[in-house]
């Protein structure tokens, strides 16, 4: 014994703190006191490599899919002789083979169209769901969903490009992807991940900002050799290649530990150490009561326990909670963010975030479809890159 007095004990007869784990030495999620242990350990980061081989996958698919598109549209209209046109090498616009390069543009443009909606539009009503139920089911959750769902799309896409189906089908996996929150969802579930095991300030800057640059970089690689890989093997393996990389990332989410928990964990810590450092106050009456007769004693461990199972009758976490309560408060927290919007108070501080997310959000907007008409853009007059230049383009 160090001399110190467990105040748990007191108040809670017949209280046994959980144990510390001996391997890791960070204390439990249902641990008493103490260490809750912020910041990346060896398990939470892992979170890393789930990034790196998501975005990878994705990577390949934001560039090879404007190109397989184009690809199959021109294939469409080659049937007529007009495989051999280049549109860079013929200046004589009236010319038929020059018209039919325009409608291989235009139907190309429309398809990524059709494409981008497929996703977006499911996306927000996915986020909208999906997001905020993280805070009652954990962060994990969704990082499956979301992988799971770009899995199949990109799985559909291999698939289309082996047995030459119908881009319906890509139609048809942009909407599941869409359904599950796509990226937004995971961007959304990896900076809140940050934020759980990160301090407010300095700390959790830098953990934000190196996986900012972790995108940068997977991004930047996979456009350089996605180009290499479409001229020496086609679309096929590019496809296959990014649901690999999918599987991955699905496997390694098994290893990142739940950190729904830890901020709350990390107060509750604080509050008991506070309570410990006011022990002398808790060791007097600890006296006391040994000092008393065994009636006095009994009652008073009596009406002790009555108190505790009041106080934990009283905790919201104990109590037997339905699905219908937790999908009440996913859409009550959903509810708080948008009232905040409209609230009162605060009013100054509110027109300021109101202005930045309004500034973002019309940032983001033309990002959003840029990629792929970029890429049709440029394979096009007056380009006519190849898909190595494309890459090496995007490179620079």
């Amino acid at each position: 014994m160090d001399g110190s007095v467990d105040t748990d004990a007191l108040l809670y007869p017949g209280y046994n703190p959980p144990p510390i784990h001996p391997a890791s030495g960070a204390v439990t999620t249902s641990s008493r006191i103490g260490t809750v242990q912020l910041g990346f350990t060896l398990r939470r980061c892992m979170i890393f490599p789930v990034i790196l081989f998501y975005f990878t996958g994705g990577g390949i698919l934001l560039y090879t899919l404007p190109q397989y598109v184009q690809s199959v549209i021109r294939s469409k209209y080659s049937s007529g002789g007009n495989e051999t046109f280049n549109a860079c090498t013929h200046e004589n616009k009236s010319d038929p083979a020059y018209q039919t390069y325009l409608l291989i543009q235009q139907e190309s443009a429309r398809w990524m169209i059709y494409l981008s909606l497929s996703s977006l539009i499911p996306t927000m009503f996915g986020n909208l769901i999906w997001v905020p139920l993280t805070d009652i089911y954990g962060r994990k959750f969704l990082l499956y969903q979301t992988i799971v769902c770009a899995l199949v799309r990109l799985v559909l896409m291999a698939l289309t490009i082996h047995y030459q189906w119908s881009l319906v089908y890509l139609l048809a996996g942009c909407a599941l992807d869409g359904l599950s929150g796509s990226y937004f969802s995971f961007l959304a579930v990896m900076f809140t991940y940050s934020c759980d095991v990160t301090e407010s300030g300095k700390k959790r800057t830098i953990a934000i900002i190196f996986m900012e640059l972790q995108l940068a970089i997977v991004f930047t690689a996979t456009s350089l050799f996605t180009g290499y890989l479409i001229t020496d093997i086609g679309f096929l393996w590019p496809a296959v290649i990014a649901s690999g990389c999918l599987v991955l990332a699905f496997l390694l989410v098994f290893v990142v530990p739940e950190t729904r928990h830890v901020q709350q964990l990390a107060k509750e810590s604080l509050a008991r150490e506070s309570r410990h450092a006011r022990s002398s106050d808790s060791a007097v009456r600890y006296e006391r009561l040994h000092n008393e007769d065994s009636e006095q004693q009994a009652i008073r461990n009596s009406t002790q326990s009555q108190n505790v199972t009041s106080s934990e009758s009283s905790k919201p976490s104990t109590l037997p909670v339905t699905a219908l309560a937790r999908v009440k408060q996913a859409f009550s927290s959903t509810g708080q963010a948008f009232r905040f919007y409209f609230s009162s108070q605060s009013g100054s501080r509110r027109l300021k975030y109101v202005l930045l997310m309004a500034g973002f959000t019309f940032m983001t907007i033309p990002y959003l479809t840029r990629g792929g008409m970029e890429i049709l853009y440029q394979l096009g007059q007056p380009f006519c890159w190849s898909a190595t230049k494309i890459g090496s383009c995007l490179l620079c």
